[in-house]
């Protein structure tokens, strides 16, 4: 999965450093085809240790990461229907995001002009992301609910998952 959604050698884009590469990853997975499988019984533990309380003590090579992540990761990898579906909600937060940087965070704004000054670039990366996707529109759509989602198992799978002790 790793070599097949890999793009010029970078398995995690190097535009994003920190912050929602992790995303992005999965987005370019799911838009190729893979899937993925909920079990109810992993855990995981993610220590967060930036709140908006500490947020102005981090570098500002950090806090430029999550506004300018925000907009690579959708630029690439949403698809037309899907924008549509969400348009209202999402460009209600971006503006929400762009006005709080320009008028609160201003350590953000180089993640802001990065995306600007690297838009043909990015928009390079969109193309090619689009063009080996896989997977209809509906399924893309389907990801994105206002509610949890449960998806129906292949028939073999679950066997396979009990077989192994789970």
């Amino acid at each position: 999965m790793l070599e097949d959604v890999s793009m010029e050698g970078q398995i995690f884009d190097e535009d994003f450093f920190a912050y929602r590469e992790d995303g992005d990853l999965s987005w370019r997975a799911q838009l190729r085809g893979w899937r993925c499988v909920y079990t109810p019984y992993a855990v995981a533990y993610h220590v967060r240790r930036v709140f908006a309380s500490n947020r102005g003590q981090l570098p500002i090579y950090i806090t430029m990461q999550t506004p300018k992540n925000r907009f690579l990761m959708r630029i690439k990898n949403i698809t037309p229907g899907l924008y549509r579906r969400v348009f209202i909600r999402t460009t209600l937060r971006d503006v929400a995001v762009v006005g709080f940087v320009l008028l609160r965070e201003w350590s953000s704004l180089p993640g802001l002009w990065f995306v600007i000054k690297n838009w043909k670039r990015i928009w390079g990366k969109r193309r090619r992301i689009q063009s080996r996707r896989r997977i209809s529109e509906e399924q893309i759509t389907s990801w994105f609910n206002d509610g949890p989602t449960a998806f129906p198992l292949e028939a073999d799978l679950l066997p396979r998952l009990n077989s192994r002790g789970r």
